[in-house]
């Protein structure tokens, strides 16, 4: 989905994906905190930018390079928004 905070413009809004019930979890920032402190890539938020565009056709367009990242993240978002859930790796 693609969101924004109540007090910003249409024009920041970004990608998102619901985590738990309630939860829209920023995959451009969740995507560069993973790289950055789970895989410890110091590019991070380079990267993030590259493969999680703001807009959903960019996001489609990357294709499967965009689908791979989104897939490494989600289990992140759940784990880091609940701290009961545990880790598979």
């Amino acid at each position: 989905m693609r969101y924004s905070r109540k007090n910003e413009m249409s024009s920041q809004a970004r990608l998102g994906v619901l985590v738990g019930s309630d939860l829209v979890a920023d995959l451009r920032a969740a995507y560069a905190r993973y790289l950055i402190e789970e895989i410890g890539n110091p590019k991070g938020h380079e990267l993030a930018a590259i493969f999680l565009p703001p807009y959903i056709p960019q996001f489609l367009h990357i294709g499967a390079a965009a689908w791979e990242a989104l897939s490494e993240i989600y289990g992140c978002c759940r784990t880091w928004s609940n701290p009961n859930l545990k880790r598979l790796s």
